[in-house]
């Protein structure tokens, strides 16, 4: 990849995020059905996450 040109860096970015919250998406299904106390264990860390990478990437702070 071409990390002279802005465009591609930020396309790169984006679909890195993409991945993450795809990723986080799936494991947050798997404790949907069977232990969702686990999921609270972890959810102020993955709220964290999210409001940063919202603000990282559009520029706005929630």
């Amino acid at each position: 990849m071409d990390t002279n040109k802005e465009e591609m860096v930020e396309y790169s970015n984006q679909l890195k995020r993409s991945s993450i919250f795809e990723a986080y998406s799936g494991i947050l299904q798997g404790f949907e059905n069977s232990k969702p106390e686990l999921m609270l264990l972890h959810a102020e860390k993955l709220l964290q996450f999210i409001e940063l990478v919202s603000e990282t990437s559009t520029g706005w702070k929630v």
